[in-house]
Order: structure tokens, then sequence, then C-alpha cells
């Protein structure tokens, strides 16, 4: 049955969010983190735990050290400074790339994840924390690249066949 009163969620799996400066101390202000769950609070009890009205959101939010806590959508804002290519963008990868990043080629952008791991932040020479692509080839081969990588966003060129 749909139900065209219950309220849209704002956020999506894997979007970009920061915590606003007004959330209380225990949803980290000001910490920027990924949605990895949500779930819409349907119960009274769920309603008085987060302190917001049924029918509202709540997501688990994925800060860059890899914990995660539940935060109410009300202390939720989009962090689109943190994502320059958005997922299913086309991109042209930069020519004399290393091997894993098939250089040159158009390519759809799959996913992304923060870096939290020490070894994957040296071996593309970032800092935890940093954004690393996931990206997919045209045979569906997928590989990890970051940003510096990337040469542009793909635009391709329509021309008028019709004369």
């Amino acid at each position: 049955m749909h139900d065209d009163n219950k309220k849209k969620n704002q956020f999506d799996y894997g979007d970009s969010v920061r915590v606003k400066d007004s959330a209380p101390k225990k949803y980290f202000p000001g910490e920027p983190g990924d949605i990895c769950g949500m779930d819409q609070i349907i119960f009274d009890e769920g309603a008085e735990k987060y302190t917001c009205q049924k029918g509202e959101w709540i997501y688990t939010v994925e800060y860059v050290d890899g914990s995660s806590v539940s935060v109410p959508e009300q202390y939720l804002e989009p962090d689109p400074d943190r994502l320059i290519y958005g997922f299913g963008d086309k991109v042209i990868m930069k020519p004399n790339i290393p091997y894993e990043c098939y250089p040159s080629g158009i390519v759809s952008v799959s996913g992304y994840h923060h870096i939290s791991c020490e070894d994957i932040a040296l071996k593309f020479n970032l800092k935890i924390g940093d954004v690393i692509y996931l990206l997919k080839t045209g045979k569906e081969e997928e590989f990890l690249a970051p940003e510096s990588y990337i040469e542009k966003k793909y635009k391709p060129i329509y021309k008028n066949l019709s004369h």
C-alpha cells in the first residue's frame, strides 16, 4: 500500500553529510561523514530516544575514523564540497598514471570511500579522510583512484545529423 503522506528521506546511502554545528555533542557537531544506513521512526519510543517526531528519519553516519552514530535528519546537512564527481558521472582518466587506472579511458563513478586505512593512504599519497573514487570501466571492471588521477568530467559532444 502506497502512503502519500509518508515523509521522504532527504539523504541516501553513500551521501556525504556534515553534522550541523547546532547538533548535540553526542552527534559530533561539525564532523563530516557518510550515510551508511537509515530508518524511519515509527514508534513513540524511537521518537523519544532521538528527540524527534514519529515519521522523521534517523541516519547511521560513518565518520572518517570508522566510528558510526545514529543521527536524526534535523542535525545533518549535505556536504557537497567533499565530492567533485558523483555516482554515475562519466570521467576521463589522466594519461600516464599507474596501471590500475586505465590511462586516458572514460570510466564511470560507481562509488567513493573516505580513506580510513593507512596502507591505502600511502599507496595513493593521500591522508586519512581523503576521498578515493570507485570507478568502473565499460567492461564492468572496478578499481580505486584518487581525484588527482581524474582529468575531468566527460561531456559528450552531440552533432545534429538530421540534415
